[in-house]
């Protein structure tokens, strides 16, 4: 059984709430009494069961454009040193290039979020010299967006990477051709 810990949106507060209820798992948080989850959720008691039983009734919306490709993680043991915190996000950029790759995406921006203990969160973001899938191409910039998010020794408890301003054209077409096909022999 996952731990409550595993739910997003469940963070130190709920999880000390809901322990103090007897609730550890989502198995217990999925059958727990509505009073319960009401004191510890609010409006979103409903909403909280239905992700922890694995529900969801929000309907799927096909053929929405794609506006940006994310992913996020969240540290149980927060981040502390550069090191760490950078494999991270080539490992987070490494998730968003595939899935670029999957749906035929090129981005033109990318971005890196960083939310701190005390739970502020920080943003940067920067367009790229050329429209790209590629994480090794893509990760030449995560130095410099980092540099803009965190200082040394703050402790980091979520790291996320975002693509957008995508394309489908091959480099070619956004740059043109470097011959003149007129002038091209056959």
């Amino acid at each position: 059984p996952l731990p409550i810990g595993a739910l997003s949106g469940v963070g130190a507060a709920a999880k000390e709430r809901l322990t103090s209820y007897g609730i550890r798992t989502l198995g217990d948080l999925a059958a727990a009494p509505e009073p319960v989850l009401q004191k510890v959720f609010g409006q979103r008691a409903e909403m909280m069961r239905q992700r922890a039983s694995a529900e969801d009734d929000s309907e799927i919306s096909l053929g929405r454009a794609v506006k940006s490709v994310s992913h996020e993680a969240t540290f149980s043991d927060l981040l502390t040193e550069r090191a760490d915190i950078h494999g991270a996000l080539v490992a987070l950029l490494g998730k968003v290039a595939r899935r670029l790759r999957r749906k035929g995406l090129k981005a033109r921006t990318l971005a890196v979020k960083v939310r701190l203990e005390d739970r502020s969160v920080r943003n940067s973001q920067m367009g790229l010299p050329q429209p790209s899938d590629d994480e090794i191409e893509l990760a030449v910039h995560l130095d410099e967006l980092l540099d803009k998010v965190w200082r040394g020794g703050e402790r980091v408890r979520l790291l996320g990477v975002r693509a957008s301003g995508f394309t489908t054209k091959g480099i070619e077409e956004l740059q043109g051709s470097l011959f003149d096909p007129s002038q091209m022999e056959a």
